[in-house]
């Protein structure tokens, strides 16, 4: 499978391929403009991850209080290592010829 996220800033699009295996997990947390969301996630704590965010442009639009939404993928490769990649926007999730299986939005 291949995953298409959406950079932050909205400035071009990052693949991501041979995934044998994806997980989503859809977290929430209070907006907090000095401890960044992910720190705070028991599905990246400890893991090989990649963060792709929007995070710079969600300091300036929240306030204390708000909710913020952040989406991972757990996905596990063909020679089973294991990966995670958070992110805020939006991705795509396809299969290998690159047809779109699921389309996934956070904070948009």
């Amino acid at each position: 499978m291949i995953v298409k996220l959406l950079k932050s800033g909205e400035s071009g699009w990052i693949m991501f391929d041979r995934f044998r295996k994806i997980n989503k997990v859809e977290e929430e947390y209070d907006f907090d403009p000095n401890v960044h969301p992910a720190d705070k996630s028991e599905y990246i704590k400890g893991s090989n991850y990649r963060l792709f965010d929007t995070y710079n442009k969600l300091v300036s639009a929240k306030s204390d209080g708000c909710k913020v939404a952040i989406i991972t993928f757990l996905c596990t490769l063909d020679n089973s290592d294991e990966y995670a990649i958070s992110f805020d926007t939006v991705a795509y999730i396809c299969n290998d010829e690159g047809k779109t299986i699921e389309k996934v939005v956070a904070n948009i």
